[in-house]
């Protein structure tokens, strides 16, 4: 059973940190045995069997009509993948799909084939990458703004990776063959880090993507050491970056007795958010091995600095729970901290997602749904904590990714939630949000709950305007399974409602709008929604676009975007540039552009 409460754990005197092996192998995506040592009986080595896991959902034929399995009609049924990408790789306004079939691998490119009343992927054999580029992740996005994506490879850089890289970065480029990506060398500085997550962001909004990375423990030595994370700040032209790290507030502070970063922690996930709503982009990090996560405010720099990253996250709340805030190492093993108003009070909330054993103590910090509750400067919060239990006393959960999706499209957000590495009772998550804002997991009932999901991502493939989902899949923790691609089509009935998507397209802002804020205006109320498409940990990336769903008599009003981007003028100083769209004649369009200049494009 799935319950969501508040909770008031006691402190416990002991604690059992996670193994840090554990934790490693667990986010490179590999399995962790738990039996002991084979016997041995007279000169022969008696193996236990593995007993095989089926991954496929529980059930054959679902309770509930949203969702239908059509891995194999997409040509995705022999696919693996651990993590996904549906972007439009190859630029024909078509989206496609990247995989990474396992991890630290070669990226796999599929393109997507609209023909009259189908859709599939074909896999592109002559990879348009040269041969012998591996990835932990990948990151897409038109950095040098040429109209044409462009790729950022990551490397975890572990003692598993052979080939130890800095961040890379790939250009896309037109050839005869079609698109091509091209290594721009020398577009990083040449540090080798234990990159983990990576988020982009326009910190000094200049109109070109900045990269934070999150860095994880350095294991390459005899001692395991934290990392501090890394801010590269973009020079025009999108081609090159600089260290920009000093403009995160002490996180390069040295303690020279000890020889560590004091304020550096295990990061595992990032994401972006303007969380305290003054219109420049925020970060938010998640840590693991105990430690306390980070809310790094964008906030007015000093005398040395135009904007500094300021961590607020003790006093937000979101650094633990209460009782693990008083603990050095009372926080969790958190892997995303996941920005969205699922309520629709114009507040952003936040999705946790821990990973926990069933013997850590009640001191632990657990999956949770962060409400916000004022409009306080910086924000506060709810927390309300949920974990998933069938009784046995044996439970442990991994919730590794997550989703903010309005699914069924009747206005309230659900939560995808990926929970792997415990099979056969990790599966994934389906939070299905009622009016008043309650979440119950109807993800069997639905016939989705495939067991260790990896990677997942929201796209509409078949272009009907409905979010689809793909999910990957991994062995954790036992090898007998046989992990594969999973596409489920969306088929949520539209019972008189409809759903409008939204994108932002840049031209002095970067091209996506990644980091603007957008709220969305009808005659019954507001959305509010963050532009976020990558994030981690070990990011997938959901394809480009915002979906709102809609009611039978919902007019659409307007939509106020604040772009990531200051506007410069003589008389006063800089300010973040604010776009107020009005839609009040595009009652029926379903998929419309907004550019940074006013303008609208519907496209149906």
């Amino acid at each position: 059973m799935v319950w969501i409460s508040s909770i008031s754990k006691s402190i416990s005197k002991t604690s059992k940190l996670i193994s840090l092996t554990a934790g490693l192998l667990l986010l490179m995506g590999g399995g962790v045995s738990c039996s002991s040592k084979s016997p041995v009986k007279k000169g022969k080595i008696i193996r236990k069997k593995v007993k095989k896991i089926v991954g496929d959902p529980s059930l054959k034929t679902p309770l509930i009509k949203g969702f239908k399995n059509v891995t194999a009609s997409l040509g995705l049924q022999d696919v693996k993948g651990t993590l996904l990408y549906s972007v439009d790789w190859n630029g024909d306004g078509v989206t496609d799909l990247v995989s990474l079939p396992e991890a630290y691998g070669f990226p796999e490119f599929f393109e997507g084939v609209r023909e009259k009343n189908s859709f599939h992927f074909v896999n592109r054999k002559s990879a348009p990458l040269a041969k012998g580029v591996r990835a932990s992740f990948l990151a897409f996005a038109d950095f040098n703004k040429d109209g044409r994506l462009d790729m950022i490879v990551a490397t975890f850089n572990q003692k598993t990776e052979l080939n130890r890289f800095p961040l890379r970065l790939f250009l896309g480029q037109k050839e005869k063959n079609g698109i091509y990506f091209k290594e721009e060398r020398g577009a990083f500085l040449n540090q080798i880090l234990p990159v983990v997550s990576l988020s982009l962001i326009d910190v000094d909004m200049d109109g070109w993507l900045d990269v934070f990375v999150g860095n994880w423990f350095d294991n390459t030595k005899k001692e395991s050491t934290v990392t501090p994370d890394r801010l590269y700040l973009a020079r025009p032209g999108g081609r090159k970056w600089i260290d920009g790290s000093i403009m995160l507030e002490d996180e390069y502070k040295f303690d020279e007795d000890y020889k560590i970063y004091p304020n550096a922690r295990p990061t595992t996930g990032s994401t972006t958010c303007d969380i305290d709503r003054n219109g420049y982009p925020d970060l938010l990090t998640a840590s693991s091995s105990g430690q306390k996560n980070k809310v790094w405010l964008n906030s007015k720099g000093n005398a040395n600095a135009d904007r500094l990253l300021i961590d607020h996250a003790k006093e937000m709340g979101v650094d633990a729970d209460k009782e693990g805030s008083y603990l050095a190492s009372g926080g969790g093993f958190t892997h995303y901290l996941l920005c969205h108003d699922y309520n629709g009070d114009g507040l952003f909330d936040l999705a946790l997602g821990e990973l926990f054993h069933s013997y850590d103590p009640e001191t632990r910090d657990r999956s949770s749904i962060l409400t916000g509750k004022s409009f306080d400067n910086p924000p506060q919060f709810l927390r309300t904590e949920y974990h998933k239990d069938d009784g046995s006393g044996s439970w442990s959960q991994g919730d590794r990714r997550a989703i903010w999706a309005d699914f069924n499209f009747d206005g309230h957000p659900d939560l995808l939630v990926g929970n792997s590495g415990f099979p056969p009772k990790s599966r994934l998550i389906y939070f299905e949000q009622a009016p008043d804002h309650s979440m119950k997991d109807i993800a069997h009932d639905l016939g989705i709950d495939i067991v260790n999901p990896s990677g997942m991502v929201a796209v509409d493939f078949n272009k009907d305007g409905r979010l689809d989902i793909i999910s990957g899949q991994v062995s954790f923790r036992n090898a007998a399974m046989n992990p594969r691609l999973y596409a489920f089509e969306n088929q949520f009935p539209y019972e008189k409602r409809r759903i409008l998507k939204v994108r932002l397209k840049g031209v002095k802002a970067n091209t996506m709008g990644i980091g603007a804020t957008v709220r969305l205006k009808t005659n019954k109320g507001s959305f509010l929604r963050t532009v976020d498409y990558s994030y981690g940990p070990m990011n997938s990336q959901n394809e480009e676009g915002l979906w709102f769903g809609l009611g039978a008599k919902e007019r659409v009003e307007s939509i106020e975007v604040r772009w990531p981007y200051l506007v410069k003028t003589k008389r006063r100083k800089p300010y973040p540039l604010r776009k107020i769209y009005s839609l009040k004649k595009y009652q029926s369009a379903q998929d419309i552009v907004l550019h940074e200049d006013g303008s609208v494009l519907t496209l149906n």
